[in-house]
């Protein structure tokens, strides 16, 4: 995704914890900028965005660490900032053998949605829009939860 905002004039910083991962996103997105950053310690100052685009990576995070991560990236969102999160819908949390790539672990966390949208309301974002959407293909392992909100 960051091709898309950056092929659109936006400014734009990737984070993620795995070197590789940086060093895949830097050859498809050459105009953009990448960060070695666990999403647990960000590391920018205060309104610092206009936007945060967070798919498919927030269900990575226990819940018990999803507060206070939200809670960060809302403080480097200017004021009526927007941030876009994409959860997979379910309860619970597993480590899920992913057989797509060759048998790798990987630790997801499920939501319902007036449970995601209750953290981030108390939180103090303002809830845009929400969609839900089934699976789409046999790729999808979960039907999914897509928010829009405004740092107010």
């Amino acid at each position: 995704m960051p091709f898309f905002f950056s092929n659109n004039d936006f400014s734009v910083t990737g984070i993620d914890l795995s070197s590789e991962m940086i060093e895949l996103a830097k050859k498809a997105s050459v105009k953009s900028n990448f960060k070695i950053m666990d999403i647990l310690t960000l590391d920018f100052q205060k309104a610092s965005f206009d936007g945060i685009w967070a798919s498919a990576s927030l269900l990575h995070i226990p819940k018990n660490k999803i507060t206070p991560v939200l809670q960060k990236l809302k403080e480097i969102l200017i004021k009526d900032g927007i941030l876009y999160i994409s959860l997979k819908q379910g309860n619970g949390s597993e480590l899920f053998t992913d057989i797509r790539y060759g048998g790798v672990d990987k630790y997801y966390v499920y939501y319902q949605l007036e449970e995601i949208e209750n953290i981030l309301k108390k939180i103090g974002f303002k809830i845009l829009k929400i969609e839900l959407k089934g699976k789409r293909t046999t790729y999808d392992t979960n039907s999914w939860i897509h928010i829009f909100c405004k740092n107010i």
